[in-house]
């Protein structure tokens, strides 16, 4: 549902908490920003912030170099998607979540609840 303020929210939330975490990254408007730019700009813009490397460059549809991944895998961040329109979009931003630091939470809004139901626990939507 569209208007009711999950991104409004999900950006409270982030600025609220991502002090606390090593690094941070909030995807705002992933549907629209994936049409313009493509997917592959996006996962590369959420790497880079997260290892806090301006250069980073994948362009390959898996994380790239066992540098980087476990670089990823070490590096405890707050991420957040916003707007998330399909499953294509979950799983190339953040594929299986378990690439990604214990204990680093993604926030994930969307309009259509079944791409979560797909991939979050009942507990956690």
């Amino acid at each position: 549902m569209g208007g009711i303020g999950k991104t409004a929210l999900a950006d409270v939330v982030f600025h609220r908490f991502s002090s606390e975490f090593e690094a941070s990254c909030f995807l705002a408007n992933v549907r629209e920003e994936s049409e313009k730019h493509g997917l592959n700009h996006l996962r590369n813009k959420l790497f880079r912030e997260i290892l806090k490397d301006k250069d980073l460059n994948i362009d390959t549809p898996s994380i790239g170099s066992t540098f980087t991944r476990e670089r990823i895998s070490r590096t405890k961040a707050l991420i957040v998607l916003d707007d998330v329109n399909g499953s294509s979009q979950l799983e190339f931003l953040v594929g299986d979540h378990d690439q990604f630091c214990r204990g680093s939470p993604i926030i994930i809004t969307t309009r259509d609840r079944s791409l979560l139901e797909e991939r979050v626990d009942d507990d956690k939507i």
